[in-house]
């Protein structure tokens, strides 16, 4: 027990926890009572700032739990609209520009550390027929078709391009011509099944070429 001026007593009970009372004395009462006051007025002042940083706390937490899912959802954004850049919207195989840019760095990688790779270009055989004899619409959904027929082709780590109208590429990561001609038998054999939709007894054929990077010295001559 702490004393002061013979009015007011501390008593502390334990760590954190002080008991104030006031022991009567006449000639300090007055000042007594002003001392009890302040105690009072900083205790209450304590409790008022404690509770403010709480609830500070609380909303700084909060703030940053919607920056960190507004950063995931802006990175997440990006990356859809980084993979849109590269895909054909039609057929959602990627577009030339990417495939221009992936050779080059296929070609590149191939001089620096003898990485092999093949090239497969396709061809619709009837895609100009399907355009003047239907219409746009059974065109498109050809080369959806011809593009569906491609990717599953192919394996992850292959690449399936439309370049163009109604061709197509094929990039064979870490292939020779010998298995570049296996997935074009392949295609050829499975591109027998499109129809056209207003004409299913309407064939569909393609042409491939193939050719493997151990001859091919720039990007130009594939």
């Amino acid at each position: 027990m702490v004393q002061i001026n013979g009015c007011l007593a501390l008593n502390c009970l334990g760590p954190g926890v002080t008991v104030v009372s006031v022991m009567p004395d006449e000639d300090s009462s007055q000042t007594g009572v002003v001392l009890l006051s302040l105690v009072l007025l900083s205790a209450a002042i304590f409790a008022i700032v404690n509770s403010t940083l709480l609830a500070s706390e609380e909303r700084a937490s909060a703030l940053k739990a919607q920056l960190d899912d507004s950063n995931r959802q802006f990175a997440r954004v990006k990356r859809e609209l980084f993979e849109a850049q590269q895909r054909d919207e039609l057929t959602e195989c990627y577009n030339k520009k990417w495939f221009q840019q992936e050779m080059l760095r296929f070609v590149v990688m191939g001089r620096r550390s003898g990485f092999r790779f093949s090239l497969a270009l396709i061809r619709i055989d009837q895609y100009k027929t399907v355009l003047s004899r239907f219409d746009n619409l059974e065109a498109s959904q050809v080369l959806k078709s011809a593009g569906q027929v491609l990717k599953s082709a192919v394996r992850e780590v292959d690449f399936v391009a439309r370049l163009d109208e109604g061709q197509f590429a094929l990039l064979l990561s870490d292939a020779r011509v010998e298995n570049a001609v296996v997935v074009a038998d392949r295609v050829m054999e499975q591109t027998l099944q499109i129809r056209v939709p207003s004409d299913r007894d309407f064939e569909i054929t393609v042409s491939i070429g193939v050719v493997d990077s151990e001859y091919v010295e720039s990007p130009e001559e594939m």
